[in-house]
């Protein structure tokens, strides 16, 4: 993710915000406001409450969701395609875990960000799931917006 940002940094599509900003609320309220001016990605460096930054609107764009997966024609479906097969081959090797390590840590850690009054608190908007099953190894990796309800639980 840092070499990505790094990149669009030079690209000038990353907008980064250092100012504090309160998950509740504010941190929507900004992202809605650059959303409407331009599709760069917001990188928010100082978040009241987390001890990381928070980084929005990544699948903000069309042409950025083709460049990820290398749909070079602009083409998203039928590159997305192309990929599914490998996708869907087998069981992940124990190696293929991020950084070729596994990490613990505590859910509560990660920045939460309460978007709209009603909402039933503060969420992971754009968590990505990845679950194996037991028996064949078939993975698969979706993206849910959840909720913490303790350090090792999640409600999606």
């Amino acid at each position: 993710m840092r070499d990505y940002l790094k990149m669009l940094a030079q690209r000038n599509e990353l907008t980064v915000i250092n100012a504090t900003v309160d998950p509740e609320y504010e941190l929507a309220a900004v992202t809605q406001a650059l959303q409407a001016r331009n599709d760069n990605v917001i990188e928010f460096r100082d978040v009241r409450g987390a001890s990381m930054p928070v980084v929005t609107n990544v699948f903000g764009s069309r042409r950025r969701l083709c460049e990820m997966i290398g749909a070079s024609d602009g083409n998203f479906c039928r590159r997305w395609t192309e990929l599914y097969p490998a996708a869907t081959a087998g069981p992940l090797p124990t190696a293929a875990a991020p950084a070729g390590k596994r990490v613990s840590g505590k859910l509560h850690d990660l920045p939460q960000i309460t978007y709209f009054e009603k909402d039933g608190g503060p969420y992971i908007t754009s968590a990505l799931f990845l679950a194996q099953h037991p028996d064949t190894g078939v993975a698969n990796l979706s993206f849910h917006r959840s909720q913490c309800i303790s350090d090792t639980e999640l409600r999606v």
